[in-house]
């Protein structure tokens, strides 16, 4: 009887708060592997069909794939997803804080970590308003560049900093995805010519 009265005691209830952040927690890691299997999966897709019907077919068919995935993303968001590029509050608890950048670290490690250097380095320039018309040029060059080299979540990322709305943001992203496909196709090219060229310079060497 005493026993389980003093297990009672130390067993402690999470808060609703605790619960909340503790599924939302859960919901996001789910969505993390979906979304990598999806990416990787569209990655390998695109690049088969660049090397046997060429790299505008390649495009062109892959397309639809890209603006459902960005659809998806958008809907994620709206529903309460967080934004994954985004750095983790800080909070008073060390074993939340601890917690959240394990997480955040684990998130640099499954995406392209380019964009988290990208944005922790030049995220401030691109929330930062200002009336000088060069640095607003400035800003929106920032903002297209992430939005060109990076994908949907540096997209979104980068237009929820600068300020746009919702639905600017959706259509945003959209509108970048017809220019982040053919940039990753050239991306690959020029990798590949660069490997072939040096295999070449190596084998001529030997």
């Amino acid at each position: 009887m005493r026993l389980a009265t003093t297990l009672s005691r130390k067993v402690v209830p999470l808060s609703w708060g605790r619960r909340i952040a503790a599924r939302r927690t859960i919901k996001e890691i789910g969505f993390i592997g979906v979304w990598q299997f999806q990416a990787r999966l569209s990655a390998t897709i695109l690049l088969s069909l660049a090397a046997f019907i060429g790299a505008w077919q390649a495009v062109i068919v892959m397309l639809p794939w890209g603006l459902t995935a960005t659809h998806w993303y958008e809907t994620a968001r709206a529903n309460g997803l967080q934004d994954i590029l985004e750095t983790p509050a800080p909070t008073k608890n060390k074993g939340q804080r601890l917690g959240s950048w394990l997480f955040y670290g684990l998130k640099i490690y499954l995406f392209d970590f380019k964009q988290f250097v990208f944005f922790h380095l030049l995220g401030p320039s691109i929330s930062r308003r200002s009336k000088s018309s060069l640095r607003m040029q400035g800003r929106r060059l920032l903002i297209i560049l992430g939005m060109t080299l990076f994908g949907v979540l540096a997209t979104h990322h980068a237009l929820s900093l600068a300020g746009y709305s919702r639905r600017q943001i959706y259509w945003g992203n959209m509108a970048a995805r017809v220019l982040n496909i053919p940039v990753k196709i050239l991306e690959t090219t020029i990798l590949v010519g660069l490997l072939f060229l040096i295999v070449r310079l190596i084998t001529g060497l030997v």
